[in-house]
């Protein structure tokens, strides 16, 4: 087999790539070069007059950038003038009250393995507050000093 060379003919000239300018994705914007801007205009394709717009209307329907999809939505997905549609915010919701929710259960969980390396005067304490709590309560049950159970068990009912 005959390995290929090298010729001038065979190599590649390297050219230079240019980018076309990036223009703004909504129709009919003047802004035909976002280079200039920042670089969330730049990446998302929107200008930044059409990025804060609380609305912009395309085929005669009102849409609004959302800044969570950085997708235009329909103007009714939103709340009133946030730049965050409904479904994005309510997984956001979401998340937070699963993390929310997780940091409790942590705290349960050392709370009760706390609870098993109580001291024992804290124990003390505890079963004191619970003797006096019966004790307001109901008045103790004693067992007869001859010890019949019969009449015992009369006393419980």
């Amino acid at each position: 087999m005959e390995k290929a060379s090298l010729t001038s003919e065979n190599t590649r000239t390297s050219k230079k790539r240019t980018k076309p300018p990036r223009a703004c994705r909504i129709p009919f914007c003047n802004v035909k070069d976002l280079e200039n801007t920042s670089r969330y205009c730049n990446r998302h394709r929107i200008c930044d007059a059409h990025l804060k717009a609380l609305s912009v209307d395309i085929d005669g329907k009102p849409y609004r950038f959302c800044q969570k999809c950085s997708r235009l939505h329909e103007l009714r997905l939103f709340d009133f003038n946030k730049h965050s549609c409904r479904s994005s915010l309510e997984l956001r919701k979401v998340r937070h009250r699963s993390k929310q929710q997780m940091k409790e259960q942590m705290n349960n969980d050392e709370s009760t393995s706390m609870q098993g390396s109580l001291t024992t005067d804290t124990k003390m304490v505890a079963q004191q507050q619970l003797e006096h709590y019966l004790s307001l309560c109901a008045p103790p049950l004693q067992a007869p000093a001859d010890d019949s159970r019969s009449d015992f068990r009369m006393q419980l009912i």
